[in-house]
């Protein structure tokens, strides 16, 4: 999965999305089993220096999937970067805490809600709780992670 990953999002493999997502989708189902979905799907935002960058918003896209797969509504634009934070990947885990505090603002009402936030790799978590808080600002009652890597060694 990191291998393709890699490909998905720094060689622009967009094609790669329906994959990824149906994996995560399966995943998901098991871990839900017997349990509710959550009330929505958002996706840890992107500046818009970085999505021009890239060429498209990776974790956009793979929310818009799992979104169609689950039957579970996506929130466009339901995070905003709100600060620029340097490549997660290339910083310490100390760096990545430091970068990510007060990073994202949630920008609509998810009062009484329960919030996936889907992310492309979750490494030190730093960025999923900068998510989190912006959603908890904005009355969302409890946020799920969901990542389609898990990267424990980085």
């Amino acid at each position: 999965m990191q291998q393709l990953m890699t490909l998905f999002k720094f060689r622009n493999k967009t094609e790669l999305a329906p994959l990824l997502a149906t994996q995560l989708a399966a995943h998901l189902r098991l871990c839900y089993q017997g349990q509710p979905m959550p009330d929505c799907i958002v996706a840890v935002p992107m500046t818009q220096h970085a999505w021009r960058q890239r060429g498209f918003h990776q974790t956009a896209l793979l929310a818009r999937y799992l979104s169609a797969v689950l039957q579970v509504p996506y929130i466009a634009g339901g995070l905003r970067k709100i600060r620029s934070v340097p490549m997660q990947h290339m910083a310490s885990q100390s760096a990545r805490w430091e970068n990510s505090k007060r990073s994202q603002l949630a920008l609509h009402d998810f009062s009484g809600s329960t919030v996936a936030v889907v992310d492309d790799v979750l490494s030190t978590g730093a960025t999923m709780m900068a998510a989190a808080d912006a959603l908890y600002k904005k009355g969302a009652a409890a946020v799920d992670a969901w990542a389609v890597v898990y990267n424990q060694h980085d």
